[in-house]
């Protein structure tokens, strides 16, 4: 085998690999989406053994510095990592304690069909969306609700679905899992609030797409649209979808 057929192996293996990671991380996050606080306190008493420890702003009424599922989930993908516990643990126990059914394993198309649904939505927004002039992000929101309901009929398409509070609002959810934050690109800064924003997002979404339109298309925003797309990819495994277009 010369250099090059070696070199191209190992680059394969290690592909391989790491789209095995992706789907496993994908499997722990849909399940653990499932779960709410006292699931996690449960497992963590019964499985682990231990919680994990909590910094409070209220030590004396035990109020949470940072949000407790957020905390709870970076704990146990901790212990994951650290082969403390496995994943087979969390699905015994999600069984258990009926917070998913049996059957939510019996087959392992499931995953894929959810993966692949996704997958063909976002292939659909890049190949065929062709976003005409807009006046703000809601114009682009709006253009994009009427292309999805074009597009997938039969689908349930939710516009500013709120997440936790009327504040805190997602622009587009297809079919209660499938999310969509859109972004028209205006300086580094806000692409760095977005990652932020995306970071939470994630804790509920498991299938979390970023749709960023520029309307510069300038050596700068295309740099800055790279720079931080691959950091949403690279960091929380989320997808970016980039767009040109013209802003009135």
């Amino acid at each position: 085998m010369g250099l090059k057929e070696w070199w191209a192996k190992q680059n394969e293996e290690a592909e391989q690999e790491q789209k095995r990671k992706n789907e496993e991380a994908s499997k722990v996050d849909s399940l653990l989406d499932k779960f709410e606080i006292p699931d996690f306190e449960k497992f963590f008493d019964d499985v682990i053994g231990k919680r994990p420890n909590l910094e409070y702003e209220d030590e004396e009424k035990k109020v949470a510095k940072n949000p407790l599922r957020k905390e709870y989930l970076i704990f146990i993908k901790k212990n994951l990592e650290d082969k403390i516990v496995k994943y087979e643990n969390i699905e015994k126990f999600a069984i258990k304690h009926q917070i998913i059914t049996p059957n939510y394993f019996t087959s392992k198309s499931n995953v894929e069909q959810t993966k692949n649904e996704f997958e063909i939505i976002i292939n659909t927004i890049v190949s065929e969306f062709k976003p005409e002039k807009i006046y703000d992000e809601t114009t682009f929101e709006d253009q994009l609700m009427i292309f999805l309901k074009a597009k997938f009929p039969s689908k349930k398409i939710d516009r500013q679905f709120i997440i936790r509070n009327p504040s805190e609002r997602l622009d587009i959810l297809v079919d209660d899992k499938y999310a969509f934050e859109l972004k028209v690109y205006e300086d580094r800064g806000q692409l760095r609030a977005l990652g932020a924003q995306l970071e939470e997002y994630k804790e509920r979404f498991s299938y979390l797409c970023a749709i960023i339109l520029d309307p510069k298309q300038n050596e700068t925003s295309e740099l800055d649209i790279n720079e931080y797309s691959n950091k949403y990819k690279t960091k929380h495994n989320i997808m970016t979808i980039v767009l040109k277009g013209i802003k009135k």
